[in-house]
């Protein structure tokens, strides 16, 4: 049996299969085209297989039919048209469908753009026919292009205007709407600063590229980017499919001109912002001015040293001249730090300042080697110089002022403390003798510096041997040769006030020394004796005799001895007034040569020589007195010996007590030893 095979007019003819066995299958034979469609002319048809009628009605399935006779195979042909589908943003898609069949629509969507939103309608023909959903598309009868129609909504976007953190303005308008700020923003200047509004800083998010900003300013947003942001348009997912798209592709993200942008700027005023694409976020902005603080410096007598403004932050730093402050209350000030001590400025402040002090009257001692003198040291600190100006104590006492002036010769080096820190310092001495009966005796001094009373200061010369008592009396150590000749010239103080009835300021205490060293001196004071027995011969000097001597115990200890006159021109002619002399030991003493008249009235009588300022410890030692070229020995043994013999109880115990002093001066002064 045979198989012919029919084109039907198209592709290429297929050779008959002959030789077949009754009953059986055949192979189908290859395709009539070359690909799955022929073209005849400008039609074009796709084969759609064998038939075993004409009319096609029929498909032979090589699988199971069999050949029983001779038979011929008809071939199916189905025209082909080519329908067009032109959809979303300039997208086109075509496709070949068979006559009479369904064509397959697409998805027509539209992307939104920065400005609209698009929704499909329809499709159009181009022949006045329009279909609104896939169901209504005819079957293809011939070539077709269909065009999606789209409505368009204008997208709306949220302006924001904030100040400080805080909105002060916002809208949801449409795009393209100006931006509208009805406040004026301000800042209130903190510390620091001062604020000027400098402009408005703003950033939207557009879903264009925009060829007309600068690239600088826009930043291509991804996902995660965009929901830190805290924009509404970080909801819209579908933004993002455009990046996917485009890094899969292998284009750079910096060329990419679709997808969500990051768009920043600046606007000096509202009007100059831009026009809304996007959600849009407008900053105030401000330039800042450091502030700066009035700063003033105060001296110590309260006067302004200097005014200035000092920056926020920045440390003040007094450059002028050094503070001072005048003297006052007895006191030097000398320049330490400011209060409070400058620190970084954030507001105005006052610095004042800070002194030590100093007393002018820098402290007391106390000369026993000699007279009683209560010595007040006094303390320039810089204020005055005793070499330039005319320095001075003047001591008030008993209605009576005494000057002392400062001199560099009257100095010492002592130790004070300024600020509980001990500093050493040149301090100048002003001394005034104190008689014993006196000692209790409140002693003004005021410091006079070229006129002017600088410091007032009173001190009592019994407060140093009281205090020594009080530190080392009972423990007295080392100390106790000082201890038991303080104990005796406050003993010999008291016992001379009773002695010259002077009982202004008494002693409420009495003193004593200790039974052993009573006992000494009691053995010791009775051999005192006169040292000048016999006539001495002062014939030459125009006086008679040497008549005797006196004690006097005031201020000074002076020792007076006296000669009967009798021949005055040849005293005068010698200028006995300028020859005498007087020394214990290496010690020249003082003295003061005058006359005096007689009980009876003789004019000149006596020739009198006063030897002053004995030193306590020399008061039993011999003196030796010089007439140029005569000397002679005296001592007060002869005032003591005849005190003893008085029988005046009150002079005796005076006395007594003056040579205790005497004793425990020489024991301190001279390491004497009593024996």
């Amino acid at each position: 049996s045979t198989v012919t095979f029919n084109m039907q007019s198209h592709g290429t003819q297929i050779d008959p299969i002959t030789g077949i066995v009754l009953n059986s299958t055949i192979t189908e034979p290859a395709s009539p085209t070359v690909g799955s469609t022929v073209k005849d002319g400008q039609e074009e048809y796709r084969f759609d297989g064998w038939y075993k009628e004409s009319s096609c009605a029929n498909a032979w399935n090589f699988s199971t039919d069999k050949v029983t006779i001779s038979t011929t195979l008809h071939a199916k042909w189905t025209a082909l048209y080519t329908v067009t589908w032109n959809y979303g943003d300039q997208q086109t898609t075509s496709e070949e469908v068979g006559d009479g069949e369904q064509p397959q629509v697409p998805e027509a969507t539209k992307e939104k753009t920065a400005q609209y939103t698009y929704e499909f309608k329809e499709w159009d023909d181009g022949n006045g026919h329009t279909y609104s959903s896939a169901d209504e598309i005819p079957e293809v009868e011939g070539d077709v292009t269909y065009t999606a129609v789209y409505t368009e909504t204008v997208n709306q976007y949220t302006y924001t205007f904030i100040n400080e953190g805080e909105p002060i303005a916002s809208d949801t308008v449409d795009y393209g709407t100006a931006p509208v700020c009805g406040v004026t923003p301000t800042k209130e200047a903190d510390a620091q600063y001062t604020y000027a509004f400098a402009g408005w800083d703003y950033v939207y998010y557009c879903i264009d590229y925009n060829d007309q900003i600068p690239a600088e300013r826009q930043t291509w947003v991804d996902e995660e980017d965009l929901t830190s942001s805290g924009s509404a348009m970080m909801n819209d997912t579908s933004l993002f499919h455009h990046r996917d798209e485009l890094v899969s592709s292998g284009v750079d993200l910096e060329l990419a001109h679709s997808g969500l942008w990051r768009v920043t700027g600046h606007a000096d005023t509202v009007a100059e912002l831009p026009e809304v694409q996007g959600d849009m976020t407008v900053t105030a902005t401000y330039s800042e001015t450091i502030n700066t603080y009035v700063i003033t410096w105060i001296d110590g007598n309260g006067d302004t040293l200097k005014t200035e403004r000092v920056a926020y932050g920045t440390t003040p730093n007094y450059d002028g001249t050094t503070p001072t402050k005048d003297i006052s209350n007895g006191k030097t000030y000398t320049f330490k730090c400011w209060d409070p001590a400058p620190t970084s400025v954030t507001q105005d402040a006052v610095y004042t300042a800070v002194f030590s002090e100093r007393l002018l009257f820098t402290g007391h001692s106390l000369t026993l080697e000699g007279d009683v003198i209560a010595n007040f040291y006094v303390d320039p600190n810089g204020e005055f110089s005793v070499a330039e100006d005319d320095a001075k104590v003047v001591f008030r006492y008993q209605g009576q002022d005494m000057e002392v002036p400062l001199t560099v010769t009257r100095s010492e080096e002592v130790e004070i403390y300024v600020d509980e820190s001990p500093l050493k310092i040149t301090a100048y001495i002003a001394g005034f003798h104190v008689a014993p009966k006196e000692l209790n005796d409140p002693i003004n001094a005021t410091l006079v510096v070229n006129g002017e009373e600088l410091a007032s200061t009173t001190y009592t010369a019994s407060k140093y041997p009281k205090r020594v008592l009080e530190l080392y009396g009972d423990n007295p150590g080392d100390k106790l040769s000082l201890v038991n000749l303080c104990t005796a010239l406050l003993d010999y103080a008291a016992k001379a006030q009773i002695q010259f009835d002077y009982l202004d300021h008494p002693f409420g205490d009495t003193y004593s020394l200790p039974e052993d060293i009573n006992e000494k001196l009691s053995e010791k004071i009775q051999n005192v004796t006169d040292h000048h027995t016999g006539q001495l011969n002062f014939t030459g000097y125009g006086l008679k005799y040497y008549s005797g001597s006196t004690l006097t115990l005031l201020s000074n200890t002076t020792y007076t001895l006296y000669f009967e006159v009798a021949n005055k021109s040849i005293s005068d002619e010698l200028c006995l007034e300028d020859a005498v002399k007087a020394q214990v030991g290496d010690k020249a003493l003082p003295v003061n040569v005058y006359y005096v008249d007689a009980t009876d009235g003789t004019k000149d009588a006596f020739l009198c020589v006063d030897i002053n300022d004995i030193p306590a410890a020399d008061i039993t030692n011999d003196i030796t007195v010089t007439f140029n070229d005569f000397s002679f020995e005296v001592n007060t043994g002869a005032y003591i010996s005849r005190a003893l013999k008085s029988g005046n109880e009150t002079l005796i115990n005076t006395v007594k007590a003056m040579y205790a002093y005497n004793q425990m001066a020489w024991v301190l002064f001279r390491d004497g030893e009593l024996t």
